[in-house]
């Protein structure tokens, strides 16, 4: 598969307009190289990335996971926020799994940085979308 819809710099927005032809399943083996394109908001290939991949089954869950556990705060906000949030309930739901955990026992920096407060909000917010 020609990877010509992973950006190539974050101003690669050509890459993302060939990201929308593939389907979420044709996306699953390339999960963990798009997701690092959330680290930052601010780049204009994150938010149209974070769009596809909120259409994305259960199998993105693990790679969600992966963030949420790691030690990047911000990564943490921005993918709670763009993409958990944002994902089906059946999906949100397993991917939430994580979050609570982060609610119940976030770690200093979690507390300091606001990942404990967007987690909160994601909570909430599947508490009224479902």
């Amino acid at each position: 598969m020609n990877l010509n819809f992973v950006p190539q710099n974050k101003h690669d927005l050509d890459a993302c307009k060939n990201l929308n032809k593939f389907t979420s399943e044709d996306l699953v083996p390339h999960f963990e190289i798009l997701l690092p394109w959330l680290q930052d908001m601010n780049w204009p290939v994150a938010l149209p990335i974070s769009e596809k991949l909120a259409s994305a089954n259960a199998e993105i869950v693990p790679f969600i996971n992966e963030v949420l556990l790691g030690d990047d705060e911000i990564w943490k906000c921005n993918i709670i926020e763009y993409l958990v949030m944002k994902l089906k309930p059946e999906v949100m739901e397993l991917a939430l799994i994580e979050v609570v955990k982060i609610i119940n026992s976030p770690s200093k920096s979690e507390v300091e940085e606001g990942v404990k407060l967007i987690a909160r909000e994601a909570v909430f917010y599947y508490s009224h979308c479902v």
